[in-house]
């Protein structure tokens, strides 16, 4: 249960489409070096699922008033981590960041914490032969799901966070794909989003209360 604040709902619906996205077999000692472990991402290791959300994720006034949290971070390191499953339809996976919290905008954080982003490296076992991909029945595929194409968080780079806490794993879940982390190339447009948010912030709303109900 995220903490103060009500969940809003989000549908994520996998697809994992094997022969084009193949990432790799996992050998039985398979190993991670450092920068793989940093989420190196290759386009054609890619596959993508999709997220559905309750309110329009477009309007910054709702983004902000269904966050806890707005700031400005630096991604400090990645947690390795895999999800595993025995077919190829798997649950979406997860990803968490350790994260330097620069300025805020909403919300009182401080220091280091850690975001949690959907998407993420799944394992799981092959359907049936892929001769075009060298791939046969049963062996292992690694593969990368991004949620609506979102890009894993890369260490040593800056994002305006929009996070809402959850409670039960003490971390910070993005409130949505893509607009939940938005990636600040250089000082001005750092600058521009800080500007646009904290406008936002004055407007901000609650989605889920401004959301019309069903007559009975």
């Amino acid at each position: 249960m995220l903490g103060s604040k009500r969940v809003l709902a989000v549908l994520i619906l996998a697809v994992i489409s094997l022969p084009s996205v193949v990432a790799s077999l996992a050998s039985d000692d398979d190993e991670r070096s450092d920068s793989e472990s940093e989420h190196t991402q290759d386009e054609s290791q890619i596959g993508m699922s999709q997220a559905s959300y309750p309110f329009d994720i477009t309007d910054e006034r709702a983004l902000v008033g269904s966050a806890d949290n707005v700031f400005v971070g630096r991604v400090l390191k990645a947690q390795d981590r895999v999800s595993s499953s025995n077919t190829p339809i798997a649950p979406v996976p997860q990803s968490q960041f350790a994260v330097e919290v620069l300025d805020t905008v909403k919300g009182n954080l401080s220091g280091t914490v850690t975001v949690n982003q959907g998407g993420g490296y799944v394992e799981y076992s092959a359907d049936r032969d892929y001769p075009e991909d060298g791939v046969s029945k049963g062996d292992r595929i690694r593969e990368l799901i991004l949620v609506d194409g979102d890009p894993l968080l890369e260490p040593g780079k800056e994002y305006m966070f929009l996070t809402a806490y959850d409670r039960k794993n003490d971390w910070q879940e993005l409130v949505a794909s893509r607009v939940g982390d938005i990636e600040l190339e250089d000082q001005a447009q750092r600058e521009a989003v800080v500007e646009t948010y904290e406008a936002a912030k004055q407007d901000q709303f609650d989605p889920v209360e401004a959301a019309p109900t069903s007559e009975p």
